[in-house]
């Protein structure tokens, strides 16, 4: 079955907010290999740090690479795996313009609270464990 994604409104992303739980370990994943999670999915995992600094799928792209990233997304019926560091904090404008991206081309997205995107964050902003 494939994964449940939820496209939420950019508004309730940035009040809900994501915390990473301190004691759990974070292993090496899909953000820092670049390979798929999941095989035969159509994802972009996308990363925003706390300097504004914007990777696809561990690839340090531009706002406007990452445009033509989705357009294809959007194209062929893909989903967004999105993390950002900080998330209970204030955006990086970046941050935002990658979430106006995703609603632009009104793709699903999975955001996540691990930068390995082992989580799941859910409409109510808790995180749970697993690609859901």
């Amino acid at each position: 079955m494939r994964s449940v994604v939820v496209a939420i409104p950019v508004a309730v992303f940035v009040l809900a907010g994501c915390q990473r739980d301190p004691v759990a370990p974070i292993p090496a994943g899909p953000a820092q290999t670049g390979k798929p999670a999941v095989q035969g999915m159509n994802v972009i995992r996308v990363t925003v740090t706390a300097g504004g600094d914007i990777a696809a799928d561990g690839q340090p792209v531009t706002l406007e690479q990452l445009a033509a990233k989705f357009a294809d997304l959007k194209r062929t019926g893909g989903t967004v795996w999105y993390h950002r560091a900080n998330p209970s904090g204030e955006p990086h404008p970046n941050a935002m313009k990658v979430i106006e991206l995703v609603a632009e081309n009104k793709l699903p997205v999975k955001l996540s609270a691990r930068p390995d995107f082992s989580d799941a964050v859910d409409d109510k902003g808790v995180s749970r464990p697993g690609r859901q």
